[in-house]
């Protein structure tokens, strides 16, 4: 047996069947959701449930392997903006691909955000307080996302996270359709993965993400230092008004 062209072959069909796939990348910041809206859409019998995955990897050559992460004709990958991360979201270019932009409203992204770096990563503390997390971090990774937005294609989507959680089963049936998927119906519950387990690092690692259901709680705002920074910059004040987030004058 010639093994160079059984190989060669093998991996000719390989390639050739991962074309028929659909690849969804959901773009957002952290902590905006992308963990409950990644495990909403699993639900559906052909949509694949895989950890958060660095999509930035799989870039020029290598873009096709992502079609070989799982074997669902849909396969949902979520990698939101670190810190560190410049000209996010670095999406590869393959053809039969659709993404879903999420985004949240400043106050509750970075409340949460902070929460999360005081409890999981205080090293980082001194480095991220509100108003970095706020003009370095929310600000000009929203930015970048929505700049898409000014002419979405047929293949891109925003999604409000807060659009989400308050009215979930419309939200999805939308998604569901959007990504082609068979599921026909939305849903507000889902399961957990079947392969690997939510921990901080590679999925949202809270225990309200282990409730298994969409939770909506109306959003109370109590930290006057963050209200002020965030009404203090006119840049973040003009961007959640183009998101809907403000009455507009």
């Amino acid at each position: 047996m010639n093994w160079s062209a059984y190989l060669s072959r093998k991996f000719f069909l390989l390639r050739e069947a991962s074309r028929q796939k659909t690849i969804v990348f959901i773009v957002s910041t952290m902590r905006s959701g992308s963990t409950l809206l990644k495990s909403l859409l699993a639900t559906a019998p052909d949509i694949s449930h895989l950890p958060e995955t660095d999509f930035s990897k799989y870039r020029g050559n290598r873009s096709w392997r992502l079609k070989t992460l799982s074997s669902d004709p849909i396969i949902v990958i979520k990698k939101p903006a670190s810190f560190e991360d410049e000209n996010y979201p670095h999406l590869p270019q393959l053809p039969r691909t659709k993404t879903i932009i999420l985004i949240r409203d400043a106050y509750e992204s970075v409340r949460s955000l902070k929460k999360m770096v005081d409890e999981v990563y205080p090293a980082l503390g001194g480095q991220w307080g509100l108003q970095e997390l706020l003009e370095n971090y929310w600000l000009p990774i929203t930015a970048s996302l929505t700049k898409e937005t000014e002419r979405l294609t047929p293949d891109q989507i925003l999604i409000r996270y807060e659009d989400l959680i308050q009215a979930p089963i419309p939200t999805t049936e939308k998604l569901f359709r959007f990504v082609g998927s068979k599921q026909q119906e939305g849903i507000d519950q889902y399961t957990p993965p079947s392969t690997y387990d939510w921990a901080w690092g590679n999925d949202d690692g809270g225990d309200k993400i282990k409730s298994f259901r969409v939770q909506f709680e109306p959003p109370v705002r109590t930290d006057e230092q963050l209200l002020e920074l965030i009404a203090a910059s006119p840049k973040v004040m003009a961007l959640r008004q183009y998101l809907g987030y403000t009455e507009k004058k």
